[in-house]
């Protein structure tokens, strides 16, 4: 009769060392998978993880309830919660007007029950950094957090346009056009979204192009600090629901300007 090989020992830990734990390498797993995404099911963690769901559905409360995580309404799963930023903050790069840009979200969406969200520029589009979908009874998505934004059609993008200097302007530009998002050339792209900038800077918020999502609107306002564009600041609502914005462009506008002066306050740059 055959016997079996004894199973192989895992190695023994180095001298000063610990054996990893088991249930932290699973909580990072299922936090790295779904910071991924805006988004994620149970079921989609366990599968992407390998991680038995009664296991996922047990960490997910766990980090819920520290507010690494937020359970998403409706059942349409979990996502990324405030607490999960400060991971990162000691990296260099990260924005440091995003806590005080939070604050400014949470605020506008207490007011006016809208769900608002934050942006920063990533390569040529911009990125959702922060959303209060969680916290407003008024959204119609389950989610925006780390989605990409266009730089011309999208409420976000057209603000980061409009504010940021001239420079950065044109390069960005320039990229739009190098990864195809224009026909080109620059000089007729600058000359087409000039109107739409001009716009903006005029009425102190970037509009969403009408022809995307007509039943909604997105509205976005510069976060600026000491003089920089840091992010923006959005909200979004249903046209029908608002037939008279401008109370809504008025408290935007002034969230974004009190999240930067708090930056400014407290040492932040970009």
């Amino acid at each position: 009769m055959l016997k079996h090989p004894p199973a192989a020992k895992a190695p023994a830990p180095a001298p000063g060392c610990y054996a990893p734990l088991k249930s932290v390498q699973k909580t990072m797993a299922i936090l790295e998978e779904l910071s991924r995404h805006p988004a994620r099911r149970v079921r989609e963690l366990s599968q992407a993880t390998a991680i038995p769901a009664p296991t996922v559905v047990r960490v997910l409360e766990t980090l819920c309830a520290m507010n690494y995580a937020a359970r998403l309404p409706h059942r349409a799963g979990y996502c990324i919660a405030e607490r999960a930023g400060r991971l990162a903050e000691g990296l260099q790069g990260l924005p440091a007007i995003l806590p005080a840009a939070r604050t400014a979200a949470e605020a506008l969406t207490a007011a006016l029950r809208w769900p608002a969200s934050i942006c920063t520029p990533e390569g040529a589009a911009m990125v959702v950094r922060y959303s209060t979908i969680p916290n407003s009874p008024l959204a119609h998505k389950p989610s925006t957090v780390n989605h990409r934004l266009s730089l011309l059609t999208r409420a976000h993008g057209r603000a980061w346009l409009a504010w940021c200097d001239e420079a950065e302007r044109a390069q960005l530009l320039t990229a739009l056009v190098h990864e195809g998002e224009h026909p080109g050339p620059v000089t007729r792209l600058a000359a087409e979204i000039e109107p739409v900038l001009t716009s903006a800077r005029v009425n102190g918020v970037a509009r969403r192009d009408p022809s995307l999502e007509p039943e909604t609107m997105t509205l976005a306002a510069p976060v600026l600090s000491g003089g920089r564009l840091m992010a923006t600041l959005g909200i979004t609502h249903f046209i029908r629901a608002v037939p008279d914005p401008l109370p809504l462009v008025r408290r935007l506008r002034a969230l974004a300007l009190e999240a930067g002066r708090a930056c400014e306050t407290e040492g932040g740059t970009r």
